[in-house]
């Protein structure tokens, strides 16, 4: 089991242990964290599919065919600049797909993923605050 959903069944067991199931405010953080847990495995879901290889080498290879036939649209143009147009077009367009590889995978550690470990580790502290605050309400009022 990954460290999210261990965390999501933690949080339930310990909304569990405050016999809270009847109170509101109970009700709303457990529809919370599931609505939490159920985010997260689509998100998991997404990451974790694969985009097919053949069409990637048949987008590959029309970029390519269009970028060597961009020339012959740029000659009437920049006549004696074509090649500069050509070359800064390229560049232009294989920066746009380095750009969309990098992105494609945003769900991991690499410099210039999300930081989806960071946002998991603060909704776990987030959570365990509001579960302390609560079972300290819960308390106090069960002493009245």
């Amino acid at each position: 089991a990954d460290r999210v959903s261990v965390v999501g069944l933690w949080l339930s067991t310990a909304l569990t242990q405050l016999n809270a199931t009847q109170d509101v405010i109970a009700n709303v953080l457990e529809a919370t964290i599931e609505g939490q847990m159920r985010a997260w495995r689509g998100i998991q879901r997404l990451s974790h599919s694969a985009f097919p290889f053949a069409l990637l080498q048949l987008l590959q290879t029309c970029m390519h065919i269009y970028l060597w036939l961009s020339a012959l649209a740029f000659a009437p143009f920049l006549s004696w600049f074509t090649p500069l147009g050509t070359v800064t077009f390229a560049v232009l367009f294989f920066g746009i797909d380095e750009a969309a590889l990098q992105l494609s995978d945003p769900f991991g550690r690499d410099a210039s993923d999300l930081p989806m470990y960071c946002v998991i580790e603060q909704t776990q502290r987030d959570m365990q605050g509001v579960l302390i605050a609560y079972a300290n309400s819960y308390g106090a009022a069960a002493e009245r």
